[in-house]
């Protein structure tokens, strides 16, 4: 195991999320990329990241129902990434356990 802090990013946008993971990786990061809820809940089950890069709009689970269930099973900081940034959004995030 890597001595690298581990990042996971959910984000249905392949396109950006690979752009993220890129960057992230640049900084010295170790990342793992999911497109879609189901699979980065499972990648943080399995992975144990330290923190979680999470998109709100994805098909299925959105990102404030995946950043509930993923504070049931981490103490990872939780980031979302969202082009929306309205107050009432930043605030159902905050309350579904995003960090910021």
């Amino acid at each position: 195991m890597s001595g690298r802090t581990r990042v996971l990013l959910i984000d249905d946008d392949s396109r950006l999320g690979e752009i993220l993971r890129m960057r992230l990786e640049d900084e010295g990061f170790e990342v793992q990329y999911a497109s879609d809820a189901q699979a980065g809940l499972r990648l943080a089950y399995e992975w144990h990241p330290h923190a979680v890069l999470v998109d709100i709009v994805m098909p299925g689970l959105d990102g404030f129902e995946t950043c509930r269930r993923l504070r049931d099973m981490t103490e990872a900081g939780i980031l979302i990434i969202s082009v929306k940034g309205r107050d009432h959004e930043i605030i159902r995030g905050l309350e579904a356990g995003a960090d910021d």
